[in-house]
C-alpha cells in the first residue's frame, strides 16, 4: 500500500509501519522553544534541542527581559547547546539555515513549525506542555494525519507568487478545512519554485490567476487584489517566518528600486535571520530599502506579534507580509490588517494604497 509523505517520515521513526489513523510514540530528534517554564529535571539531549529568542526582541520591557534571562540561565544549566539570542533571526528561518534535513521529525512551540516541510520533514507545532515532555524523554504520541495532496501545474503569471498560491488555497480550503491533516504540494509549479518559495507555502499551510489579498481579520477572508484596490494603507510590513527571507527582500527591493515611500506610509522590514540581513547588505538590497524610506528593524519577530517595533494605531490600515491577521495580532484590536505578498506590500507602500504589483514589474 503505498504511503503519503507523512506516514513514511513517522513509520521511520516510530520504528512501526503505520498509516493514517494509527496512533504512535516517535522519537524527536529536534525540539524547539521560544520560551518554557519547565521543571522535569535534567533534558533528554542538550543537543538536540534549540532555543531561539525572536519574540519580542530587543525586549521591549522588564517582564520580556526576565522571560529571555530564564531562557538563557535554563539553557546553560541544561547544556542546550543551540541557544539564539535576539538578533540571530526567526526561528524557522535559523532551523531551515543550520538544522532541518529531509525526513527529520520536528515538533516546536509554534504553529509555524510546519515551514520545514518545505525541505520534506515532518513538523508539527506543540503546547508547552508537550514540548516539556519531549525535553525529558526526547519522545511524543502522534496520531498519523490524513494526507490532502494539491497538484499545481501550469506556470505562475508575471507578478504572481508563492504566497498568493497559498492564499488562494486558504480561501477556497478555509481556516478549519485541513485541521489535523498534512497537506502535500507537487506539480510543475511546485517543481520550479524556491526552497525560500516553498517555505511560504508550508509556512501558511496551518492556516488552513492575479495576486490574492488576505481581508481583515481571518486569514481566509480571501479575494482577488481587484476587489480591494485603492484601499488606503498607514503601515506597510515585510517580514515575518512566511515572508522575511532574501528572495522576499529581494523581490520587494526590486520594486521599490529608485522610487520612494509614500509620505503617509510607515514601511517595516525584519530580516529573517542574521545571515539573510548581512546577504541583503552584501548584494545591496538593504540599501535599496533605506533609500526608498523603509525602516529596517532587528532580525526577529518584528511587529507580527504585537509587543513592539510597528503596532499600528487605532483604525489604521496595515499591509503585510504576515502568516496572520486576527483581530489584535499587530497589538491593536482596533487596525485592520491585509496579507499579501512582499510584491504587493513593495508597491502598495509606494503608492498609499492597496496596488497591483504587476503595475511597478
Amino acid at each position: 500500500m503505498r504511503k503519503t509523505i507523512s506516514e513514511k517520515i513517522l513509520s521511520e521513526h516510530s520504528g512501526k509501519d503505520v498509516y493514517a489513523g494509527d496512533i504512535v510514540i516517535a522519537e524527536t530528534p529536534l525540539a524547539i522553544n521560544a520560551f518554557n517554564e519547565m521543571n522535569a529535571g535534567d533534558v533528554f539531549d542538550g543537543e538536540k534541542i534549540a532555543f531561539v529568542i525572536d519574540h519580542s526582541a530587543p525586549s521591549p520591557n522588564e517582564s520580556i527581559s526576565n522571560l529571555h534571562r530564564m531562557m538563557r540561565e535554563f539553557a546553560r544549566e541544561k547544556g542546550i547547546r543551540f541557544f539564539y539570542d535576539i538578533g540571530c533571526g526567526v526561528c524557522h528561518q535559523l532551523m531551515m539555515e543550520r538544522h532541518v534535513a529531509p525526513g527529520d521529525l520536528v515538533v516546536g512551540a509554534d504553529s509555524h513549525t510546519c515551514t520545514y516541510g518545505a525541505l520534506g520533514a515532518f513538523a508539527t507545532g506543540v503546547g508547552s506542555t508537550d514540548i516539556a515532555a519531549v525535553f525529558a524523554s526526547g519522545k511524543l504520541w502522534f496520531k498519523v494525519p490524513e494526507t490532502i495532496k494539491f497538484i499545481i501545474d501550469g506556470k505562475l503569471p508575471r507578478g504572481v507568487y508563492s504566497k498568493d498560491i497559498i492564499l488562494h488555497i486558504i480561501g477556497r480550503v478555509t481556516a478549519d478545512g485541513a485541521t489535523y491533516m498534512s497537506t502535500e504540494f507537487s506539480g510543475d509549479v511546485v517543481k520550479n519554485l524556491s526552497v525560500e518559495a516553498r517555505m511560504t507555502m508550508c509556512n501558511m499551510a496551518v492556516e488552513m490567476g492575479e495576486p490574492q489579498i488576505a481581508k481583515p481579520h481571518r486569514v481566509d477572508n480571501v479575494c482577488d487584489i481587484s476587489k480591494v484596490l485603492g484601499t488606503g494603507i498607514d503601515e506597510a510590513y515585510l517580514g515575518t517566518c512566511t515572508n522575511g527571507r532574501f528572495e522576499d527582500l529581494r523581490i520587494a527591493a526590486e520594486i521599490l528600486k529608485n522610487r520612494k515611500i509614500d509620505k503617509g506610509v510607515r514601511f517595516i522590514v525584519a530580516p529573517a535571520s542574521r545571515e539573510v540581513y548581512l546577504k541583503a547588505m552584501d548584494t545591496g538590497i538593504i540599501q535599496t530599502l533605506v533609500r526608498s524610506g523603509a525602516a529596517i528593524v532587528t532580525p526577529g519577530c518584528g511587529p507580527c506579534v504585537g509587543t513592539h517595533n510597528g503596532i499600528p494605531a487605532d483604525e489604521e490600515n496595515v499591509i503585510s507580509t504576515a502568516n496572520r491577521n486576527f483581530k489584535g495580532r499587530m497589538g491593536n484590536s482596533n487596525a485592520f490588517i491585509y496579507l499579501a505578498s512582499p510584491a504587493t506590500v513593495a508597491a502598495s507602500a509606494i503608492t498609499g494604497e492597496i496596488s497591483d504589483p504587476r503595475e511597478f514589474i
